[in-house]
């Protein structure tokens, strides 16, 4: 066990190092999505094109439900969900085609490890598990609702599918999440404009009467929140938010803290990994996060580190991507700083 002195000096010199550098919390190496004609709705409705007549299956926006199922339950009771093991997390087992490029393979695993970095989920490589995610190349962005057994495919075409936002929205469908704008409470915060959808596609706008909303509020800033113009027939908003219609809708280039909290309570991860969500949340929404949020966080996690030694815990303390940009680099460094009780007290806990 370290000394007390041991983790001051390292304490120290972590901050004085990481408020130095400037790294993003979720890594974008592949293509990045800065316009709305590249939102994640659009991106996903050009790439599926047609998708739909290759495929023994029924197409909603990029859900894919096999022909004769399509009234079958989208996910809202348990038994879609993968299995929570005795540790707490849940594994996921993947399979990666090999069709990829080394750097298509990479941008995927990352949107795969963004996961275990706020949330219970942890994607593994598959070995011999019979359920399991199998990532393939094929026409299209798509996925399965939920856990539907065996080896059920998650479609990123690498024409048009391999971007950080996408991964995550069709990783976000098969632990058992649908589109935001198919929730049970829609009609409150957007109006779905059907004249202007494209004929035959109005499914995609079908709404889910018992979805499962976990408590949260509806989010314009949901990954899973389709754009504007989705489906649409002559180039005027399908979907409009309500009551502000100029409110921004399907930009989201990675999961937004809410979609983080519903992965947490969907399936129920432990109390660090929601502190964690809440400390991404308080230093997005201020300009100095307090000492007191600080301590309960960072005490927590080293706690967590030294009890089970997760090589994943560590480098995650100050993720900068969530850091107010007005925050100087000595400010950084201050802030950090303040979490030296914060080890000293969990190290009088542990030793």
């Amino acid at each position: 066990m370290c000394s007390v002195l041991q983790i001051a000096v390292l304490t120290l010199v972590f901050c004085s190092v990481h408020s130095f550098t400037i790294q993003s919390y979720f890594p974008s190496t592949g293509n990045s999505i800065d316009d709305d004609e590249f939102s994640v709705s659009t991106l996903i409705e050009k790439a599926n094109a047609n998708v739909g007549m290759l495929l023994s299956v029924v197409m909603f926006g990029d859900i894919v439900v096999y022909t004769g199922l399509q009234n079958a339950d989208p996910c809202t009771a348990r038994g879609c969900l993968w299995p929570k093991s005795s540790d707490g997390n849940v594994y996921v087992p993947y399979r990666i085609s090999n069709e990829y490029s080394q750097r298509e393979r990479d941008t995927i695993i990352q949107g795969l490890q963004s996961f275990s970095r706020c949330t219970c989920i942890r994607f593994t490589p598959r070995r011999n598990q019979r359920d399991f995610v199998d990532i393939q190349c094929r026409s299209g962005c798509y996925s399965f609702v939920g856990r539907r057994g065996n080896g059920q495919v998650l479609s990123l075409n690498r024409r048009g599918c391999v971007y950080h936002s996408i991964i995550q929205h069709e990783l976000l469908h098969a632990l058992g999440f649908n589109h935001e704008q198919t929730r049970s409470d829609r009609d409150e915060h957007v109006r779905i404009l059907l004249q202007n959808v494209i004929r035959g596609t109005e499914h995609n706008f079908w709404k889910i009467q018992n979805s499962r909303n976990l408590g949260t509020p509806y989010d314009y800033n949901s990954v899973m929140h389709y754009g504007r113009y989705a489906f649409s027939s002559n180039g005027q908003p399908t979907i409009v938010p309500v009551p502000n219609p100029d409110v921004s809708i399907g930009r989201a280039n990675q999961m937004s803290p809410t979609d983080i909290l519903r992965v947490n309570r969907l399936y129920g991860c432990s109390t660090y990994h929601l502190l964690l969500f809440l400390l991404l949340t308080h230093l997005h929404t201020i300009n100095m996060p307090s000492i007191y949020f600080i301590s309960t966080y960072l005490t927590s996690m080293l706690a967590t580190y030294l009890s089970t030694n997760e090589p994943t815990t560590l480098p995650v303390f100050f993720p900068e991507a969530y850091l107010p940009t007005s925050l100087t680099q000595p400010s950084k460094l201050f802030v950090c700083l303040l979490s030296l009780p914060c080890y000293l007290e969990a190290y009088n806990v542990l030793a």
